[in-house]
């Protein structure tokens, strides 16, 4: 048992330099990873009554995670130019005067 134990701790020692990694103020607990599980998951997803399937869920956590990082306006943005442009009608092109409609 003994063994085992320090095989796989030797064969991940690499990963395990605290003390490096305090000096450059990183964090080396879960705490952080905890409350972004939170933040994120757990505040929009299991509210009273919601019910997701695997894809929408999926969507709604790709557009928090968007949301949340601050990078919202420039996602949106590159969107927007990744749309094809909407075809406008030839009379319209050539100036034609537009029907009114009732309002």
């Amino acid at each position: 048992m003994y063994e085992h134990a320090y095989a796989y701790l030797h064969e991940r020692r690499r990963w395990m330099r605290y003390q490096a990694y305090r000096r450059q103020h990183l964090p080396i607990g879960s705490g952080i990873t905890e409350a972004v599980c939170k933040i994120v998951f757990t505040q929009r997803l299991k509210r009273s009554g919601m019910a997701w399937t695997k894809e929408g869920g999926q969507v709604i956590l790709d557009l928090r995670v968007i949301w949340l990082s601050g990078v919202w306006d420039a996602v949106h943005q590159r969107y927007l130019a990744s749309q094809p442009l909407p075809a406008i009608s030839v009379k319209m092109a050539q100036g034609a005067p537009h029907e009114q409609l009732a309002a």
